[in-house]
C-alpha cells in the first residue's frame, strides 16, 4: 500500500505471523505496534481500536531479533523510561515495514481503518463483527475467560513459530 506520508523500510524482514504473534486479531491493513511509557506494556492500533498489553515477549523477540535490530535500532519505540517518538507500523497487505511519528501514524490509521460503512445506511459487516469481538473481550465470564486463553494460546503458538521463521533467515553480515 503506497502511502505519501511514509517510506516502508525495504530491509525488515516481516514473517507471516507477525501480527497475530504481537496480539492482533483485528481486519485492518495497517497496525502500528509501540510500547507505551504509561503503563510499561506493547501497544497497538489500527484505526478502529487501541490495546496495551499485547503480547511483550514477542515484541521483544522480534525487535532485538539480529536479522531485525540493526534495521531499528536508529528508531525509538517507546521503554519504561521514555514515551515513543516512533510507531513500527506493519502493512499487513504488502508484509512491509514502516517508521512514522505518532501524529502521522494516527492520521495513516485513520484514513486507512475500515470505514464504519460500505454504502450509505448499510454497515460494514468486518467492522461490526470486530466491534463485536471487542464488546466480548469486555465481558468477565467463564465462557471468555476460556476465549482468552485460547486466544493467549494461538498468540503464543505464533510467537514460536515467528522466532523459528526468523532463525531460519540467513543473517548477511554487514
Amino acid at each position: 500500500m503506497v502511502n505519501r506520508l511514509y517510506q516502508p523500510l525495504q530491509r525488515v524482514p516481516v514473517p507471516p505471523m507477525l501480527e497475530r504473534a504481537l496480539g492482533y486479531d483485528g481486519y485492518a491493513d495497517l497496525v502500528a505496534f509501540w510500547w507505551s511509557l504509561l503503563d510499561d506494556e506493547l501497544c497497538y492500533a489500527d484505526g478502529v481500536t487501541e490495546i496495551r498489553g499485547a503480547n511483550r515477549d514477542a515484541w521483544l523477540d522480534y525487535v532485538n531479533h539480529p536479522a531485525v535490530a540493526p534495521q531499528l535500532h536508529p528508531y525509538d519505540f517507546g521503554s519504561r523510561d521514555v514515551d515513543a517518538a516512533h510507531r513500527l507500523l506493519l502493512d499487513r497487505r504488502d508484509r512491509r515495514i514502516a517508521i512514522t511519528d505518532p501524529i502521522t501514524a494516527v492520521i495513516v490509521l485513520a484514513e486507512s481503518a475500515p470505514a464504519v460503512t460500505t454504502e450509505p445506511n448499510e454497515p460494514n459487516l468486518i467492522g461490526f463483527r470486530q466491534l463485536i469481538e471487542d464488546i466480548k473481550e469486555l465481558a468477565w465470564n467463564d465462557d471468555n475467560a476460556h476465549s482468552r486463553h485460547e486466544r493467549h494460546v494461538r498468540y503464543d503458538e505464533a510467537h514460536r513459530a515467528m522466532t523459528e521463521w526468523l532463525d531460519a533467515l540467513e543473517i548477511p553480515h554487514l
